[in-house]
């Protein structure tokens, strides 16, 4: 599980990006200021740093030029009042990407995989495979590749695709898929079948990867290549 700092001046902006971070299942820690970041870095190392421009105590891009002298942690600056210096101040301090708010979640979130992707060479990743297809997955960076080609999925189906690689072989049924999908209603089975269309529609080949066995649930049937 990748760790994330995430220092934000902003208490709501703050609590809705980690909020979906957890869900994504990052572990997360953030800071309300450049003192406690900086005091944190002392004894952790993260494998991202998401960080607001501006704060009370201090400004991001100075504090990631400093970072940047000591440690080679990935960074990705946010900021509100955008302006062309800010950006190009943002990366020649050391930054790896910039993003204006008010952002998407979604796409910080293709930022965070795309970020982490490029800097984690080594992270470990399980291969997959069908008859006539191949799947990569990283957890620790939220990776799923499809014959070479990235597939995202949304936090529900990360969550179902990661049940059944669990139980890879056995079956599992809707009851326990159901658990794994935040915010549905428990009695929802349909729900699930809904799900399970639309990363089959992703994956492509999608009856390979996932079998319906009739009364009982779904099974994943991809066969594990590095044991």
């Amino acid at each position: 599980m990748a760790l994330i700092f995430v220092a934000e001046s902003d208490e709501r902006t703050e609590l809705r990006l980690c909020n979906y971070l957890t869900l994504k299942e990052f572990c997360v820690i953030h800071f309300c200021s450049l003192k406690e970041l900086w005091k944190a870095f002392a004894s952790s190392s993260p494998d991202l740093l998401i960080i607001d421009a501006d704060f009370a105590d201090g400004y991001g891009i100075p504090f990631v030029r400093n970072l940047r002298q000591h440690y080679g942690t990935p960074v990705i600056m946010t900021a509100a009042r955008v302006s062309e210096s800010k950006i190009i101040n943002s990366f020649r301090s050391g930054c790896d990407d910039f993003v204006a708010k008010p952002y998407s979640l979604k796409e910080l979130s293709l930022r965070i995989s795309a970020v982490l992707r490029r800097t984690h060479k080594t992270l470990p990743c399980t291969h997959w495979h069908t008859e006539t297809s191949e799947m990569e997955v990283c957890t620790e960076a939220h990776i799923i590749r499809v014959d070479g080609k990235d597939v995202n999925l949304t936090v529900s189906e990360w969550n179902i695709l990661m049940c059944f690689i669990a139980s890879a072989g056995k079956i599992v049924d809707r009851k326990k898929l159901l658990s794994v999908i935040p915010f549905e209603n428990t009695c929802c089975c349909n729900n699930v079948d809904s799900h399970i269309k639309n990363i089959r529609a992703k994956l492509g080949n999608g009856y390979e990867w996932i079998e319906t066995v009739r009364g009982k649930g779904y099974q994943f049937r991809g066969v594990r290549t590095n044991l």
